[in-house]
């Protein structure tokens, strides 16, 4: 048996199917029993029961499934740990961010670093805060833009900015002449968002510690939130208002912030604590924190003028 032989097998028991297992390592459903085929034929047992529900493992492979799982999870941190020392030895740095939004900032932040640094590369890649986590802590991002707080040893986290909440509605409505929104304020209002997951729980968390769930509609897009927005009455809410500033075309809507002191939504820098300690790091880092300032200090105030 290799590893591929036992990445294989590990995901048809994720899926309990082969032809979902199969796309999800973009290989043919053929291919794939194939190699289940195989792998049962060296072991001179089945691995599998083939059943009207799905695939069900019996006892022989549910134990490779136990003693397999260990082996697959070190051989990902394994690969992970050499592509983050091939990216120092080489010069290159990967941040990880958790939004599209962060994409500019990271971006920016590069350009900085490698004007004074150029014998250095650098880029980004966007995934889940857990995932994030995880590849800060064995090296393969040299740090990570996210929202969230760490919970895995020897990683810190910093505290770059916190993010504007916005509203956007018709300006004929009540919210439309208010200089700040207040959480309160939503009560009963039919919203909708364009916002992540852990966005819309942030927001759920918000709105209970006053005494009420708001009712909120999640939109695939914003163009999508701005459609529900102009035509049907709906308070358009999320964080990323430089784009809906950009989107916005419609002269009939206005945007109002959100109190960001009711509603914080810091924006955190996650670093490994070893290669903190190393100035190549530290410049990098610098770089990124100098433009999340900037970043902060151009956020445009919207709403009307306070009496």
């Amino acid at each position: 048996m290799d590893s591929r032989q036992l990445i294989y097998f590990l995901r048809v028991c994720e899926y309990s199917n082969i032809t979902q297992a199969a796309q999800s390592l973009y290989i043919s459903p053929q291919a794939l029993s194939k190699a289940i085929a195989r792998l049962e034929d060296e072991f001179r047992m089945p691995l599998f029961l083939r059943t009207v529900h799905g695939l069900v493992l019996t006892e022989a492979g549910k134990l490779l499934q136990k003693l397999g799982q260990p082996i697959a999870d070190s051989l990902d941190d394994l690969s992970l740990r050499m592509s983050g020392l091939y990216q120092q030895t080489h010069h290159h740095f990967t941040l990880g961010i958790t939004s599209t939004l962060d994409f500019f900032l990271g971006e920016h932040a590069f350009d900085m670093f490698c004007r004074a640094h150029p014998t250095y590369t650098a880029s980004f890649a966007e995934y889940t805060h857990s995932v994030c986590e995880t590849y800060v802590s064995n090296g393969f991002l040299v740090a990570a833009l996210t929202y969230g707080s760490v919970s895995r040893p020897g990683l810190e986290l910093l505290p770059l900015f916190k993010r504007q909440w916005v509203c956007v509605m018709t300006k004929d409505s009540p919210l439309a002449q208010r200089y700040v929104i207040h959480i309160q304020d939503l009560k009963g209002m039919r919203l909708v968002g364009s916002v992540n997951p852990c966005s819309l729980q942030t927001l759920h968390d918000a709105c209970k510690k006053i005494g009420f769930v708001p009712n909120i509609y999640l939109a695939n897009d914003t163009l999508t939130t701005l459609h529900l927005c102009s035509e049907h009455g709906y308070i358009g809410i999320t964080t990323d208002h430089l784009l809906f500033r950009a989107s916005i075309q419609n002269p009939h809507l206005a945007m109002i912030p959100i109190s960001i002191d009711e509603f914080p939504y810091p924006i955190n820098l996650i670093v490994n604590s070893e290669l903190f300690k190393q100035k190549i790091v530290q410049d990098f880092l610098s770089c990124v924190k100098h433009v999340a300032l900037l970043r902060q200090s151009i956020i445009p105030q919207y709403g009307n003028p306070a009496p």
